[in-house]
């Protein structure tokens, strides 16, 4: 047997093959294995979707195990405004329907479903099964970046729930059938990547979650640029709170270096030791990024100096309404932590870059520009300097 692998590694080496080693080798389960899996799960609850978030649904629905067996019912709409009155506290607003808070009445909604429910959850067939709410809502675009919102609130232990939220764009810009059969692919490997977890408290957990999540796709087919995992307060079916879990820098350093392991990001930003959504945080304000070549980040630690440096750019320009966000562009080395939390602390943000081998021969510069960075994604003013 080793005379017949023995050839192939030597290929990968010499070849770096190691994409074609790792499918070569691989035991991930396909999308269709997968779907079969949950509906023999430890796992019932409620999908609800908007737009070409249906997909999850079809591929569940393609399984050849009954639906019953993971679902307490589904609830798809097509429209983003009609979707507004069931999941909008002011739908009159016409808000979009791609946001993160549509995505949490969602949860709320399913989750509230499942309480009022309470005699079929009480029933002999729930016993030992887990409650869930999954909820996403996605636009798909012909020849260009889609977005999606994606989600679920998880019963962890008996009566004890969690909420993790993710924030995808969708790379593969091919078609809009490309890009559902993406958010059937990755709302499959989120669901199976739950089910035997019930520690999420426990950032190593939370990198198996995301580390299943490019399963089955393309690299660089989906790009994460933002997650979110909360341990509930609930009463009768309402969530009353959220506490947030893994907010400190080494963790989201970790997050953040599983994502470009995965291909499923080139880079991040953190800002108050979080991974954030670069809309959220540049609207309508003046956008200062301070590059670093050297590698050698102990000029960052003098954040007095630095600041003065950022506050004397923002000085020639124009004022903008939400006035300015700094943030150093930097390459992920070893122990870059204690510099991420130093700036984070200080009110600067960071934006990440994953070191892999690839992007070697580019500076910090030319892979901001890159396709399917975030440069695209600031809606303020960008200056680089």
């Amino acid at each position: 047997m080793l005379k017949i692998i023995l050839p192939f590694l030597v290929l990968c080496e010499f070849a770096n093959a190691q994409a074609f080693c790792s499918q070569l080798f691989s035991t991930a389960l396909s999308t269709g294995e997968k779907a079969e899996e949950l509906t023999r799960a430890n796992l019932k609850g409620t999908l609800h979707m908007i737009g070409e978030g249906g997909f999850v649904f079809s591929e569940l629905d393609n399984a050849s195990g009954p639906l019953s067996g993971i679902l307490l019912g589904s609830k798809n709409e097509y429209d983003k405004d009609f979707s507004a009155f069931a999941y909008e506290k002011d739908p009159a607003k016409k808000l979009p329907a791609v946001r993160q808070e549509r995505l949490m009445g969602m949860l709320e909604a399913g989750f509230l479903e499942i309480y009022e429910k309470k005699d079929k959850i009480n029933s002999p067939d729930m016993i030992g099964r887990r409650r869930f709410s999954f909820a996403d809502t996605a636009v798909t675009k012909n020849n260009d970046i889609g977005y999606m919102w994606m989600g679920v609130i998880m019963e962890f232990r008996p009566g004890e729930f969690i909420e993790f939220r993710l924030q995808c764009s969708l790379l593969n810009t091919n078609s809009i059938r490309d890009q559902k059969q993406s958010v059937g692919n990755f709302g499959i490997n989120f669901l199976h990547s739950l089910m035997k977890i019930k520690d999420f408290e426990n950032v190593r957990n939370v990198e198996k979650v995301l580390g299943e999540l490019s399963e089955n796709l393309s690299p660089g087919e989906i790009k994460i640029n933002d997650f979110y995992v909360d341990k509930l307060s609930v009463a009768e079916g309402r969530v009353l709170s959220r506490t947030p879990l893994l907010r400190d820098s080494v963790s989201v350093v970790k997050v953040a270096r599983v994502l470009f392991k995965k291909q499923m990001a080139r880079s991040i930003v953190i800002n108050n030791n979080d991974l954030v959504d670069p809309p959220q945080i540049s609207f309508r304000r003046n956008i200062l990024v301070k590059t670093d070549a050297s590698r050698n980040f102990g000029k960052l630690r003098d954040i007095e100096k630095l600041k003065a440096e950022f506050e004397a750019q923002a000085a020639k320009l124009g004022s903008q309404k939400n006035g300015n966000l700094f943030v150093v562009a930097i390459e992920d080395i070893a122990n870059i932590e204690s510099v991420v939390a130093q700036l984070n602390s200080a009110g600067i943000a960071v934006w990440l870059f994953s070191s892999d081998a690839a992007a070697q021969n580019q500076s910090i510069k030319e892979r901001m520009s890159a396709k399917g960075s975030y440069i695209e994604k600031f809606s303020g003013h960008l200056h680089v300097f």
